[in-house]
């Protein structure tokens, strides 16, 4: 296809003759139309196929169609964490206060980025009051964090006292057991009595955090719906192609500190003929494992490549049936074996993120693969001349696999056919013979004449569209045995057109 749509030289509505100086007086010209040499790699790589286009290490090219990345950040899981923090009624001296995470969370440290304590009780002694409070898991450079209060006796009661916006940046708060937090106030009298303190609530505002440390959880959650367009067969018509070993591959990008299953809901593929099929595979049903960054390397990203092929599923006959689409849904879940004694971590910056690209390599069967294609076409330059006929000649040179068979048809702009142009479709292009690994093992040169009449021509001078009809057949003896198209075999091509013009 790709070398069909510069091998006829359909110039995006411009004529394929130049415009020589004519007499008037019976004449025969010959015009090069095109000479030229392509390879499958560079042709692919220049026209807009809407893919992707790999040349591997031995020469062998592959056709990727991927989605984008879609993923989860960790600021979702330390919105749980900040859920947790409840404002704090502190009826006693010491007050402890419990988990409130709802799940299977088990942190052992965080450290806050950014924050504010906020602190509010009522003194109801008629003297001053020297209040300490403290929280021994808020530690900040080695000490724990602590404030002290003088509560100035004016004449009433209640004295309120408040403090707002406290910042606790830069603290990290540790976890004891079951025991998230613990306020200790030592409220004396100037005498040195203790007392207690009234309406004494403590709360904690606009808490960030930047790394946390524990057992984090074994939520399950959606990370990405997508499809991904498969644009190799837009135009076929019929026949099929076989890729020996397609692939659809998973690759997660995770800078979490703990281990992911990715789940898949559903892959399916859509298909020109048989509709939508389903991909089978034990890792749909049972799940992908994720890699995961250890402690020793907070900051990183580990990736994890996985690939569904022919080996563990039913894709090389999925994909046959001519895919256009693969669509997915996959989700995540973290810590899957619940094992709680595996301490992981996250950073603010942690995400997981996942991409799933469908592989085609050109390696495969192609059995009368039909596709077709619409151009421009104009002959709007000798409209005026009276033409006998023309004669193209083409010849060409080729080194790949492929034979190639055509038939154009030439339409007016109402796509309404004036003519063909060959008697019947024509094998414009010889396949390489192969060896036993599937790879061409010599060029194949092929010439042919074709002659338009003096009343085809006159059909065609109005036609504004060649619709092309592209046929291709691999050149294997062997129905099974699959061809190898690599990325330097060249296809020589060279076209004129000779044309008589009668006075």
């Amino acid at each position: 296809m790709a070398i069909l749509t510069l091998l006829l030289g359909c110039n995006g509505g411009t004529s394929v003759f130049e415009d020589p100086e004519l007499g008037e007086y019976d004449a025969e010209y010959a015009v090069p139309v095109f000479t030229a040499t392509y390879s499958l790699g560079k042709v692919l790589n220049d026209l807009e196929l809407g893919t992707d286009i790999a040349i591997l290490p031995d020469g062998s090219i592959e056709l990727k169609y991927s989605g984008e990345f879609a993923g989860r950040s960790a600021q979702e899981l330390f919105d749980i964490i900040t859920l947790a923090l409840v404002p704090i009624e502190v009826i006693d001296t010491v007050q402890h206060v419990d988990y409130n995470i709802q799940g299977t969370y088990d942190i052992d440290f965080v450290h806050i980025s950014s924050g504010n304590i906020n602190m509010t009780f009522d003194s109801n002694f008629e003297e001053d009051l020297d209040v300490t409070v403290s929280i021994p898991q808020l530690m900040k450079d080695g000490d724990i964090f602590e404030y002290q209060f003088f509560v100035d006796y004016v004449g009433s009661t209640p004295v309120i006292t408040t403090l707002v916006g406290e910042p606790l940046s830069g603290y990290t708060l540790t976890a004891q057991e079951d025991t998230l937090l613990t306020v200790n106030y030592d409220a004396r009298l100037p005498n040195g009595d203790r007392v207690l303190l009234d309406e004494f609530v403590i709360i904690l505002t606009d808490l960030e955090y930047d790394y946390a440390e524990g057992f984090l959880g074994t939520e399950e959650y959606r990370i990405a719906a997508d499809t991904v367009e498969i644009s190799f067969f837009n135009r076929w018509i019929d026949g099929s192609v076989y890729f020996d070993d397609p692939r659809v591959r998973l690759t997660a990008l995770n800078s979490f500190g703990f281990p992911f299953d990715g789940k898949f809901i559903y892959m399916d593929v859509l298909t020109v003929e048989d509709g939508l099929l389903d991909v089978q595979s034990p890792f749909i049903d049972g799940g992908v494992e994720i890699n995961f960054p250890n402690l020793d390397q907070v900051g990183e990203t580990v990736e994890t490549v996985f690939d569904f092929n022919k080996d563990n599923s039913n894709l090389r006959e999925v994909l046959g049936a001519g895919p256009l689409a693969l669509y997915y849904d996959i989700d995540m879940i973290q810590n899957p074996d619940s094992a709680s004694q595996l301490r992981g971590f996250m950073t603010d910056s942690s995400d997981i993120r996942v991409r799933v690209e469908v592989d085609l390599p050109l390696v495969g069967v192609a059995d009368h693969f039909l596709v077709r294609d619409t151009f421009d076409f104009n002959l709007e330059d000798l409209s005026e001349r009276d033409i006998e006929n023309i004669e193209f000649k083409f010849v060409s040179e080729n080194e790949l696999p492929l034979t190639v068979i055509s038939q154009g048809y030439f339409a007016d702009s109402d796509f309404q056919i004036l003519d063909s142009l060959f008697e019947t479709p024509n094998t414009i292009i010889q396949g390489a013979p192969i060896n036993a690994e599937g790879i061409s093992t010599d060029s194949v040169s092929e010439t042919f004449f074709q002659t338009l009449t003096e009343d085809q021509v006159n059909r065609i001078k109005t036609a504004k569209q060649l619709i092309l009809n592209t046929t291709f057949v691999t050149s294997s003896t062997m129905e099974t045995l699959p061809v190898r198209i690599l990325s330097d075999q060249e296809v020589n091509l060279r076209m004129g057109a000779k044309f008589r013009i009668k006075k």
